[in-house]
């Protein structure tokens, strides 16, 4: 199943949270999903309420800086020069009413100055997997989330040849918990922790332990003695790894591609 469209805690998926937070704030009939042709079935299922006219499917996909194209066209016809919100579908952000806000602060901003405005989270740690913002050299760093508020969209990528590159992109300092789920680590930060930081999706058993995150979703993990560890468990396939090295999972993706049943 694709990301966007999982339960982190057995409830609504990211891809359905995501739609519940903004559907306050701009209304059903003002929301618009760009999703792989292939991702169809699961929108439908996921928000049934979402009619087939508000649903953009991309044959092959092309990253963002596409999906935005196709929503600012889709946009101007129906809406003229009207003011896009741009959210994936994939992350976890909390509380859903404090974003909402921020959200509209962002709006009132790209009203009064046509320009471009992003939001940017406190970094709680390092984090090689995502850009970041730096709006002076007195500031504190601040990790990019790569949703924006924008009137524009160019003909290129927006994080490279907009954003990064921009002086008159406003930032706002985001009040609320944001996690783009992108890696093991990050997922359990979101999920609910035991008095020694653990966590788990499914049952576990932690003696000893701390810092340990466990997703088996038919089974049991249990760690003993153990600290800052991740082990997952997906079909036939089990991942132990340490926290610090959850994004070497690349690596063995990109090894085991298209030599998988070598190793069965």
């Amino acid at each position: 199943m694709p990301k966007p469209f999982l339960s982190l805690d057995g409830g609504a998926s990211l891809f359905r949270r995501t739609y519940q937070r903004i559907v306050p704030l701009v209304g059903r009939s003002r929301i618009l999903v760009v999703t792989a042709a292939s991702d169809v079935p699961w929108v439908r299922k996921q928000a049934p309420e979402i009619p087939s006219r508000q649903i953009l499917a991309e044959e092959i996909g092309r990253d963002t800086a596409t999906a935005v194209a196709l929503a600012a066209h889709w946009l101007r016809s129906r809406y003229g020069d009207a003011i896009m919100v741009v959210l994936p579908a994939d992350h976890s952000i909390r509380p859903a009413m404090v974003f909402r806000s921020a959200l509209r602060f962002a709006i009132r901003a790209v009203r009064k100055t046509g320009g471009l405005v992003t939001i940017g989270v406190p970094p709680r740690a390092p984090e090689t997997g995502l850009g970041y913002i730096r709006p002076s050299a007195r500031e504190v760093i601040s990790w990019r989330v790569p949703a924006a508020v924008l009137r524009r969209i160019p003909r290129a990528p927006i994080d490279r040849a907009v954003l990064e590159r921009s002086r008159e992109v406003l930032v706002i300092r985001a009040p609320f918990d944001w996690s783009d789920v992108g890696n093991w680590d990050a997922l359990g930060g979101v999920l609910r922790r035991d008095a020694r930081r653990n966590e788990a999706i499914g049952r576990m058993v932690a003696l000893d332990a701390s810092r340990c995150l466990g997703v088996n979703g038919g089974g049991l993990t249990v760690f003993i003695g153990l600290r800052d560890v991740v082990s997952v468990r997906s079909g036939d396939v089990v991942l132990v790894c340490h926290r610090t090295a959850v994004q070497r999972v690349r690596e063995v993706v990109r090894r085991l591609r298209g030599s998988l049943s070598a190793y069965r």
